[in-house]
């Protein structure tokens, strides 16, 4: 998948998505690719704290695919918590 579509809106990747133009796999992937690119991680912006690809790709693979966001990566803040990942609340 070109990172490309990473500028498109939700709705346009749900979309493509839906309609079988691209795998919701590659939009995972894409957002992860451009995660590291841009150094969200920490040591970078430290905006992304934890994150677990092969989860992020297994979910993707079993989601159903006819919801209005399906196929659409999301970020939670680290309030939220999870019962898959660390949550931090951003203190060590």
């Amino acid at each position: 998948m070109s990172a490309a579509w990473l500028d498109r809106s939700a709705a346009e990747i749900a979309a493509a998505v839906r309609e079988g133009r691209v795998p919701a796999a590659s939009v995972v992937e894409a957002s992860f690719d451009r995660q590291r690119e841009v150094g969200a991680g920490v040591g970078g912006l430290n905006c992304i704290l934890s994150a677990d690809r092969d989860a992020s790709l297994r979910a993707s693979e079993q989601a159903p695919v006819g919801g209005a966001l399906a196929g659409v990566p999301v970020v939670l803040k680290d309030n939220i918590a999870t019962s898959w990942l660390t949550t931090t609340c951003g203190s060590r």
